[in-house]
């Protein structure tokens, strides 16, 4: 079982995930133009050229679709098997982005660029374990801001997983890699008692000719309700200019900048 704190000093994807992940995105996210679609409004206050740090960046499918929309873009993750990932998708895409090895308290001595938009998406701060790795890691996004910079961060509606108790989550279609094609599971125990730890069982097919190959993964996560979340912010020297949180709502973002930037404003 990875644990949060595996996952964020970057254990979780040398036991294999990383090179599993593209499994559990959808063909849609996988061009990158649904993250484009999906975060058009943010990206829209940013010209060409503007500097934009990845700080959760994964398997890279965002950062190629930045990069090829003609932004300036760098990435990080506290996971060597996903940057690993990452460099090689930068790399068939015949780009260069700056990729490097780090937890985001580790940012500020990362990078010596300070970023017009700094990203921490698709659910990626739940890995920061507790509330103060949490709010040591906001800090650490803060300080690689430029003084206009923000900074989205996108996250699972905890509390409406909770609350529903799903146990099973199917993809609607098949992902295909070539001539092979797969699917990731994602099998759900989640406890009664709110604090206690949530464990997604991650089962990947892929089917090769006759053959079927499984794998399996187990994560667990230590989950936040939206307005804990915004209270890490503020006590992290943030300030919420955009939340477009709804409490039916499967996922949410918000947008932050230093908190002497601005009042808070909301955005749907």
């Amino acid at each position: 079982m990875v644990s949060p704190h595996d996952m964020y000093a970057g254990r979780g994807a040398d036991i294999g995930l990383a090179e599993d992940y593209s499994w559990l995105l959808t063909p849609q996210w996988m061009t990158g133009d649904a993250f484009l679609q999906q975060n058009a409004a943010v990206l829209a206050e940013f010209p060409a050229g503007s500097s934009i740090l990845d700080a959760a960046c994964g398997v890279g499918v965002e950062v190629v679709a930045l990069a090829r929309t003609g932004f300036t873009v760098a990435a990080s993750d506290a996971s060597p098997g996903m940057v690993e990932q990452c460099r090689r998708r930068v790399a068939d895409a015949g780009l260069n982005v700056p990729t490097e090895v780090a937890c985001w308290r580790e940012l500020p001595q990362t990078w010596q660029t300070r970023f017009d938009l700094v990203l921490c998406t698709g659910n990626s701060i739940v890995h920061a374990a507790d509330e103060q790795e949490m709010i040591s890691s906001l800090r650490g996004l803060r300080d690689v801001l430029a003084e206009r910079g923000k900074l989205l961060v996108t996250s699972r509606n905890w509390e409406k997983l909770h609350a529903e108790r799903q146990r099973l989550a199917v993809p609607s279609q098949l992902q295909r890699h070539g001539e092979r094609q797969g699917l990731g599971i994602y099998l759900w125990s989640i406890p009664e008692t709110w604090g206690a730890p949530h464990v997604a069982e991650i089962v990947i097919l892929v089917f090769e000719g006759d053959a079927v190959v499984s794998r399996r993964h187990e994560i667990t996560f230590q989950p936040f309700r939206h307005d804990e979340l915004v209270d890490r912010m503020e006590q992290s020297g943030l300030s919420v200019v955009g939340d477009s949180y709804e409490a039916d709502a499967d996922w949410y973002s918000i947008i932050v900048q230093r908190a002497d930037r601005s009042a808070s404003r909301r955005w749907c």
